[in-house]
């Protein structure tokens, strides 16, 4: 039988690199056009929702592992 992969091992990441692809597609242009500021607070605001997402999917499938079946 195949184990199933966590969410919390590849949902995290996957949205980690969907966000780093967008910063560096508009960054340069946000910085070029002096935003640099709501640049940097998008990348803080995206590492905080990631890291968050990981900790929350990680509490879940530690809570369902030891829920009564």
């Amino acid at each position: 039988m195949r184990k199933k992969l966590k969410k919390s091992l590849w949902l995290p990441p996957l949205l980690a690199v969907y966000c780093a692809v967008m910063d560096i597609y508009f960054g340069p242009r946000l910085i070029a056009e002096g935003r640099a500021s709501k640049f940097w607070i998008s990348v803080a605001f995206e590492a905080v929702v990631v890291i968050g997402l990981f900790f929350a999917l990680r509490r879940k499938e530690h809570l369902a592992s030891h829920r009564p079946k």
